[in-house]
């Protein structure tokens, strides 16, 4: 049968184990965070992506609408074009 000096010892020697292993982690954290060699910023890359993408759907939206403007400022196009709809919206004839 165990003692109650040897439980408590056990005890003791365990909370300091744990207490040198936790110390141990902490002097390691600290060399890495103020080791200004070994630290990195951290990126979110998926969010960079999806600003990229959205950046490339904005130009590409608006190169459109610039070509859509210079189509519509040629005046044989606007013809051609108000001709189309012009006959598109007849009734057809029985």
């Amino acid at each position: 049968m165990l003692s109650g000096s040897n439980v408590q010892d056990d005890v003791l020697a365990k909370e300091a184990a744990k207490i040198a292993y936790k110390r141990q982690i902490l002097e390691q954290r600290k060399l890495r965070i103020h080791n200004a060699k070994q630290r990195t910023i951290g990126l979110d890359i998926d969010a960079l992506d999806a600003q990229v993408a959205e950046k490339q759907r904005n130009k590409a939206r608006d190169q459109d609408i610039l070509n859509f403007e210079s189509e519509r400022s040629c005046p044989s196009l606007l013809l051609i074009i108000t001709l189309s709809i012009t006959f598109l919206s007849q009734e057809p004839k029985p």
